[in-house]
């Protein structure tokens, strides 16, 4: 849908913004599915971006979608236009996710992975 590339590419490209204004390196990827066999959970977010793990994954085209060898990334983005991303959470939470940036109706809210729980 348009709304969704649209919402989808400039909350992307505002997280890259900030990153270079505080010259923080980053690794932004989009719309892999990672999956956990062993529990029988994926989710294919948005956007992703590696902050602290940048340097692991720099230039990698070869990230394990189970998140098993590889660390997951610190940041994904989710936007809300035909579905809702709160049934993804514990996903998420699984994957250890430490960050959730959901976007509905152009009101963007943030969320932690804390102690195994999305907040």
């Amino acid at each position: 849908m348009p709304e969704h590339k649209f919402l989808a590419e400039a909350l992307s490209d505002a997280v890259k913004d900030i990153g270079e204004e505080l010259d923080i390196d980053y690794a932004c990827y989009r719309s892999t599915t990672w999956r956990k066999q062993l529990k029988k959970v994926g989710v294919e977010p948005d956007d992703y971006f590696y902050i602290q793990n940048e340097a692991t994954v720099r230039g990698r085209t070869d990230i394990d979608a189970s998140l098993e060898t590889d660390p997951p990334p610190d940041l994904v983005l989710e936007i809300e236009v035909t579905s809702k991303s709160l049934a993804r959470f514990p996903i998420y939470a699984q994957l250890r996710v430490p960050e959730i940036l959901p976007c509905d109706e152009g009101e963007l809210k943030v969320y932690e992975l804390v102690e195994g729980e999305v907040y």
